[in-house]
């Protein structure tokens, strides 16, 4: 039994033709326009109320904090330190101390508490959730208007297993009612 590629090539179908009809029949399989786009503009609409979600920070933000005395690091062992939070510090909705050298992780990362612009830098899956409902992973950074915290923002971290995983892109909730809108961070 011949394909049906074989049939149209052989039928005198140019093979441009068949790329066009695939690429026509795939686009019935997109996500209409939930794309990056729309994602981006609800993400980064209006500021968003975060309570206790965890961000990544560099090492370069890590020492701007101390140099800006917005934390003290205390060292707790070999390789395991934290940057208790000094008032300054709490003055930019962070909300415990800054943890560093934890296992399991590879950056210093600290809790925020209080409302936040967020930033889309990258995009993953996008998946059903119910009729009305989208669930999308994504790469969040988080602006904290202090100069030590603009170029790149602090990343925020996603959840596996019911703990937070600097491996893993934090997963939003879109809804519909007459349009689309970012709901919550999906835990």
């Amino acid at each position: 039994m011949k394909s049906k590629y074989a049939w149209a090539l052989g039928h005198g179908l140019p093979p441009l033709c068949l790329l066009l009809a695939l690429l026509v029949l795939l686009a019935g399989c997109s996500t209409g326009d939930f794309d990056y786009g729309k994602v981006q503009a609800m993400v980064e609409a209006v500021p968003v109320s975060l309570d206790g979600e965890e961000v990544m920070l560099t090492d370069t933000q890590l020492q701007c904090g101390v140099t800006s005395d917005l934390w003290d690091i205390t060292q707790l062992g070999a390789n395991h330190s934290v940057g208790k939070l000094t008032q300054a510090g709490r003055d930019l909705h962070f909300g415990d101390d800054v943890v560093i050298g934890e296992a399991g992780t590879h950056t210093p990362y600290v809790q925020i508490r209080g409302t936040f612009q967020m930033r889309l830098l990258d995009m993953g899956s996008i998946r059903d959730d119910g009729e009305k409902s989208k669930l999308v992973d994504l790469k969040i950074g988080v602006e904290i208007p202090h100069m030590c915290f603009q170029n790149p923002l602090p990343q925020l971290m996603g959840v596996r297993r019911g703990h937070f995983n600097q491996d893993v892109l934090p997963t939003f909730r879109f809804h519909m009612e007459n349009n689309w809108a970012l709901d919550r961070v999906q835990h």
